[in-house]
């Protein structure tokens, strides 16, 4: 047995260590890795920033038009109520005539209150509608639905628009709009990360250093002898993982051309949308004036109609029809006026007017822009008591300021007579070794023109 105890003095049962350091890398940004990374998170910032505009102007648009809806429902009850008056007094006169046993006078008297039931009926039927409306824009406005008609009175008809609007380029026009701005920095999102993909195919190349001091002793840690550290270069480069890079870049590739299809379709729809809106601001103003003269025949014959059955001269056949007819007719105009106001509605939205509220001072204490005065609307148009628009002013697009969003606008943003031939903010850049492609925003004028 060669085993045989240590002495006491050569048994160590505990020790210690103190290590205190740090170390320190940086990687040279030679091909533009980060900088692609700083440009891709810009634009998806802008992105989200066009996302909330949008928003705004879908909400500004929903409320406006909820607005037009309520105030031609109430159009049209009160054309009703007008109608129903008269075919009261129709029924009344068949009723008068039944009385005295005048010729036909006991199917006259059924037909004429029939006639005036299924108008109440149409009544009752608009009220429920009303009622909707009023909840709808009660929820918009953030409010628990209730009836809002205490809010809307007195009644101020339906808001008329101007007989002319005159629009800019086309171009500018649609920049203005936050769906396509959103999609034009998603384009450019993923163009920067072409550049992130492509740069993985070229070396890395980093310093770094460390520095740390060691010893046994806490009170000899800070001696000179304790003191240790490097520094050096480090290089990393996948050369063998070139097919895996290559592949990857041409995925960022097909996804780059997705966003620009998506590009490209929204400027198509935002063209379309501003089309149908100019086409029905433009029809819309001769059909309300052939209805109004339609309105105005047919009440004139309703009273030669009514006058002539009171006298027994014609049959209740030929007022039943005129008296329907009219009801036709002031339902019918009431409805083309508030879908003229909607067509203005419609076209300040497809040229993307709403989200300037988000630049307008707030109120003190608030969270909310300050409050447009009632007499002056800021937001779309120009309007004068008694609910008119009487002329119709778009904005100037002005960037985020630094304040609001911690970064400086950027000054190749295009001002408002700058018409797009690209989706970049500027000129074409090349990103990635893609170059943004052609819009397909059309150039020229719009001046649209009707009459009242």
């Amino acid at each position: 047995d060669l085993s045989f105890p240590l002495p006491p003095a050569l048994v160590v049962r505990a020790f210690y260590n103190w290590r205190v350091g740090g170390a320190l890398a940086w990687e040279l940004d030679f091909w533009g890795r980060y900088r692609r990374a700083i440009e891709a998170a810009d634009a998806r910032l802008d992105a989200a920033v066009e996302n909330y505009d949008d928003a705004l102007v879908l909400l500004i648009a929903e409320v406006a038009s909820t607005y037009v809806e309520i105030r031609t429902l109430q159009q049209r009850l009160e054309y009703a109520q007008e109608n129903v008056e008269l075919q009261r007094e129709s029924a009344r006169i068949a009723q008068a005539r039944r009385d005295v046993a005048a010729i036909d006078a006991e199917v006259d008297a059924p037909q004429a209150r029939s006639n005036l039931f299924q108008t109440e009926a149409a009544i009752y039927l608009l009220r429920i509608n009303l009622r909707r409306a009023q909840n709808r824009l009660a929820v918009l406005l953030g409010m628990p639905p209730h009836d809002l008609t205490p809010l809307l009175e007195p009644p101020l008809g339906i808001p008329t628009a101007p007989p002319t609007v005159a629009l800019e380029v086309p171009a500018v026009l649609l920049r203005r709009r936050p769906d396509v701005r959103r999609a034009e920095r998603l384009v450019a999102a993923q163009s920067a990360a072409i550049g992130i993909a492509e740069s993985n195919l070229y070396p890395a190349i980093s310093i770094s250093g460390a520095l740390q001091v060691e010893a046994e002793d806490f009170s000899r840690l800070f001696n000179s002898q304790a003191w240790a550290g490097n520094v050096g270069p480090l290089f990393r480069w996948n050369v063998l993982n070139y097919g895996r890079l290559v592949n990857l870049i041409r995925v960022e590739d097909a996804r780059l051309q997705q966003q620009i299809a998506a590009y490209q379709q929204t400027v198509l729809r935002a063209n379309e949308e501003a089309e149908n809106a100019i086409v029905g601001f433009l029809l819309l103003h001769e059909r309300i004036a052939l209805l109004r003269q339609s309105v105005a025949e047919a009440q004139e014959a309703a009273r030669v109609t009514q006058a002539k059955y009171r006298a027994g001269r014609i049959e209740f056949n030929r007022v039943f029809t005129i008296e329907q007819f009219l009801v036709s007719q002031q339902d019918q105009l009431a409805q083309s006026q508030g879908d003229l106001a909607q067509s203005l509605i419609q076209l300040y939205k497809a040229v993307g007017g709403g989200w300037e509220l988000r630049l307008e001072e707030p109120q003190a204490g608030s969270g909310f822009p300050a409050a447009v005065p009632p007499a002056s609307c800021s937001v779309c148009c120009s309007r004068e008591p008694g609910s008119t628009w009487s002329s119709f002013r778009l904005r100037t697009w002005r960037p985020p300021t630094a304040a609001r969003f911690g970064t400086s606008p950027s000054p190749n943003w295009p001002g408002p007579t700058r018409t797009v031939s690209s989706p970049s903010r500027g000129s074409t850049p090349t990103r990635g070794r893609r170059r943004w492609p052609n819009s397909t925003t059309p150039s020229g004028t719009w001046v649209c023109g009707g009459r009242s």
